[in-house]
């Protein structure tokens, strides 16, 4: 009886409350859900090992975001850049631009990796090669191809894009 006492007991969870075997499953769940992930970002590790530009450009997203790892993402970035990946360009774009994973700033350097970015249709790319034309970060002001550029990077549904030409339009810019 003990035992059956024990399987129903009850854990208190976010205000609710659940029987204790819902939790076990739900832990067991999580557990499950880790381990595929980590199985996919290895399976995501090879193929960049094996030269995929596209999964260079994920790893190194990865590097960034989750593990903090700055020089192993710019050395996934570069990869995938020197392969033509348009994911891979814009970031390696975003590193240039601010002097982060040992590589020294270079404004016109970034821009063209952002130009290139733009021509694959990556609407990242747009968007920071737009910025750069906006401001005159490694290439002379243009806002008129800025604004363009914008539109463009928005017409791919990037949030930021969006934000920018709201802006610009509150502002009488546009």
């Amino acid at each position: 009886r003990l035992a059956a006492d024990e399987t129903m007991a009850l854990n208190r969870l976010d205000g609710g409350v659940f029987p204790l075997h819902e939790v076990r499953l739900s832990q067991a769940t999580e557990v499950r859900r880790q381990e595929r992930k980590d199985a996919a970002i290895e399976m995501k590790r090879e193929q960049a090992r094996r030269g995929d530009p596209a999964a260079a450009a994920a790893v190194g997203a990865e590097s960034y975001f989750q593990d903090r790892d700055i020089d192993q993402a710019a050395k996934h970035f570069a990869a995938a850049a020197a392969k033509g990946d348009a994911m891979g360009l814009n970031n390696l774009g975003s590193m240039l631009l601010n002097g982060i994973g040992g590589y020294e700033k270079d404004e016109a350097l970034a821009f063209k990796s952002f130009e290139r970015s733009a021509a694959l249709v990556n609407p990242y790319g747009m968007y920071n090669l737009a910025v750069c034309l906006m401001y005159g970060q490694g290439t002379a002001a243009n806002h008129s191809a800025a604004f363009s550029w914008l539109h463009k990077a928005a017409g791919y549904n990037n949030p930021a894009a969006h934000q920018m030409l709201a802006h610009r339009y509150r502002d009488g810019h546009g």
